[in-house]
């Protein structure tokens, strides 16, 4: 199994497809930093456990640390993107909770003024691995599909 933190491809790409205007397609799934507050609620993994400890020993910093997280909010992102989406959730992760992707999946594109196409697969009985195969296989056959294959 990866480390925690090898999971970061997932905000990466959001983050991708939040900045750059012309991206063809989005694939994502288990994405990091998306909904970070109430994934602190959620879990202690890295890096939401190395947070929590941060605020634990420099109390009245929640201010400060809300407004830094915001940079790097995967849901921000997502909101800014407007190419076409593929996501993928593990409703047992407890890396990237579900909630976060659900946060970033319905947010998709709000800002940027449109309606791109976007799918989510959810995965009730997996975790941080999502869909695994059969996921990759369904992103493949999305991607197919896009560019009339």
């Amino acid at each position: 199994m990866s480390p925690p933190w090898a999971t970061a491809r997932g905000g990466l790409a959001l983050a991708v497809a939040g900045l750059v205007p012309d991206l063809a397609a989005l694939l994502v799934t288990a994405p990091l930093l998306c909904g970070i507050r109430r994934a602190l609620e959620l879990t202690d993994v890295p890096p939401y456990g190395e947070i929590s400890a941060y605020l634990s020993v420099h109390r009245g910093a929640e201010r400060a640390a809300w407004r830094t997280l915001s940079y790097v909010e995967g849901v921000s992102f997502a909101r800014r993107a407007h190419a076409p989406a593929h996501f993928g959730v593990g409703l047992r992760d407890t890396v990237c909770p579900p909630s976060g992707a659900y946060a970033a999946f319905n947010r998709y594109a709000e800002r940027a003024g449109g309606d791109p196409a976007k799918v989510l697969h959810a995965y009730p009985f997996n975790g941080h691995e999502g869909g695994d195969a059969v996921h990759v296989r369904r992103q493949l056959d999305w991607v197919a599909g896009l560019l009339g294959g």
